[in-house]
């Protein structure tokens, strides 16, 4: 697992579990720091997915993880509540 550059997680380390006898690779604990950006607020509609968003923001799909980090209380990505404002970070 390589964890994107310009991730929040990016100083994190990547853990290796047994889970039901099989090996995963997780995103471990990392240390805190400061995270601010300058952001666009966003309104869901019914037919956006995080990769989606991240195609029609910044030409490019892969760069779903932007859109993830800059909000951390959105726990399910499949399940967005038409009309949820969230945050759609400027990328430097």
């Amino acid at each position: 697992m390589t964890v994107q550059a310009g991730s929040r997680y990016h100083d994190s380390p990547v853990l290796v579990l047994s889970v039901n006898d099989q090996l995963r690779q997780v995103i471990g604990i990392g240390p805190q720091v400061p995270y601010a950006f300058i952001f666009q607020s966003y309104q869901v509609t019914g037919t956006d997915r995080l990769d989606t968003l991240a195609f029609d923001f910044y030409g490019d799909e892969t760069k779903w993880y932007a859109i993830a980090d800059a909000n951390p209380e959105v726990l399910d990505w499949t399940n967005m509540p038409v009309g949820t404002i969230i945050r759609i970070p400027n990328l430097i």
